[in-house]
């Protein structure tokens, strides 16, 4: 049976709403929901066919993948949910110790993007547990997802929103997460692999379309979260020319900060084909 990894994010739930509610029905898939670094782990590790992943775990295991065409988590400027809450100036930063969530691989990338184009040069960047919230000797720290949006950050006196700070300096927006395919699975799970890429790549659509029920389980399933369809607008689903585009721009960025080894073409999902570069 094929395992396909969901976000257990407001942010995906657009993907995953419609997903968990038909998969009473499914006989040779089964969905997996997590937050995006346990999906990264997951994906990597053969514990999971294909999910919704942080893009840089894309980058970071390129030859056991492929990705899914049409499908993305991407930010439109200002997101609210991946931030790095400060004590100090953010230019205050440099040589100073920064605390980062593991809970995106995407979101600690787009960090060390920002702040080296900035020459901030932290101390260390520490890992904390994102389910035990920002540590209170923290003097600043990056946090991530429904953390971000509800956690408690009156002691910190600085915010800064990483997708509207990649906006401004670049003049593009963040392609936060991707579907990514095991190569190992495509002979395995030919038929349920093209069944789900198609109802990913529509579930954002379906869940819009129904706005009132969706809205009425974004509220049930993310009580303490205000305003659920306000975020959910702050980001866009689709990977279009745009989104390929800005994310193929992140992977160079990616390399010119040494986070990988070197620029590469990206390689795409195809019924036909199983798989070619994009």
């Amino acid at each position: 049976m094929l395992k396909i990894g969901l976000i257990n994010y407001l942010n995906a739930f657009p993907f995953s709403w419609p997903i968990i509610r038909d998969q009473a029905e499914a006989k040779n898939w089964r969905a997996v929901l997590a937050r995006p670094g346990e999906l990264n782990k997951m994906l990597a590790q053969g514990e999971l066919d294909m999910s919704l992943v942080s893009a840089f775990e894309y980058l970071r295991n390129k030859e056991q993948y492929i990705l899914a065409p049409g499908i993305s988590l991407s930010s439109k400027g200002y997101v609210n949910s991946v931030k790095l809450v400060s004590k100090v100036p953010i230019e205050d930063l440099d040589q100073q110790n920064i605390y980062i969530t593991s809970a995106s691989a995407t979101s600690i990338s787009i960090l060390k993007i920002l702040l080296g184009e900035k020459n901030i040069h932290a101390k260390e960047l520490i890992n904390y547990d994102c389910h035990q919230g920002v540590p209170n000797d923290a003097l600043a720290a990056l946090t991530i997802g429904d953390e971000a949006l509800t956690e408690d950050f009156s002691a910190f006196t600085h915010s800064w929103d990483l997708g509207a700070a990649w906006r401004e300096l670049f003049q593009r927006d963040i392609v936060f997460a991707l579907c990514v395919i095991r190569k190992d699975a495509l002979e395995k799970y030919p038929k349920e692999i093209a069944l789900l890429v198609k109802k990913l790549k529509d579930a954002p659509s379906e869940s819009f379309a129904c706005e009132e029920t969706f809205a009425k389980n974004c509220r049930q399933t993310y009580p303490e979260i205000s305003k659920p369809m306000t975020y959910l607008r702050n980001l866009h689903f689709e990977c279009g020319e745009m989104e390929i585009a800005n994310f193929n721009f992140y992977l160079k960025l990616c390399a010119k900060h040494k986070l990988i080894d070197q620029v590469f073409e990206a390689q795409y999902y195809t019924d036909e084909l199983g798989y070619q570069h994009g």
